[in-house]
């Protein structure tokens, strides 16, 4: 545990520190955004199931970008989540032709949120984990309600009732 006199400050000082906090929320956005996409163009279980590859692009990229190693146990270890992950959702895969363009794009959702994952890790060296959340947040934020605009998405529920029981 960090003593008070390490932990990172609290608050961004310039403007390249705001710029990679909301970097991180823009991967994030990326994220949420391709994989509503994936579902709409394919199965929910398919999309689901895809987007949720994100760890083996995590140690792509902690490989890759910081030369962090797997042993055989997490790889085993990976191997096994992925096998127990198609069996939960098996009987409802559909890989179909028709379905292509949406898994393709559950699998780029993993690619971003892997990415937002590795730019939170690099921003924990600088950052306190509120100030990353509020800031990332604030940034998906931006990108996202314009998406959700665009796309002829409700922002609310049309009744209380259907917000609470549909």
């Amino acid at each position: 545990m960090r003593n008070a006199a390490s932990l990172p400050p609290a608050r961004p000082a310039s403007a390249a520190d705001y710029r990679r906090l909301a970097l991180a929320g823009l991967f994030f956005a990326a994220d949420l955004a391709i994989w509503h996409w994936s579902i709409k163009l394919t199965s929910v279980a398919n999309a689901t199931l895809l987007a949720n590859f994100a760890p083996i692009f995590v140690a792509l990229g902690g490989w890759l970008i910081y030369g962090q190693r797997v042993n055989l146990r997490f790889v085993a270890g990976m191997c096994t989540a992925v096998a127990g992950s198609i069996l939960l959702v098996g009987d409802q895969l559909q890989p179909e032709r028709r379905h292509l363009l949406g898994d393709a794009l559950g699998l780029v959702a993993a690619i971003f949120y892997a990415i937002y994952i590795l730019s939170i890790k690099r921003l924990r060296d600088d950052f306190s984990t509120p100030t990353i959340m509020a800031w990332s947040a604030l940034a998906s934020c931006m990108v996202l309600l314009p998406v959700t605009l665009l796309s002829g998405e409700a922002l609310f529920p049309p009744s209380a009732a259907a917000g609470w029981f549909y």
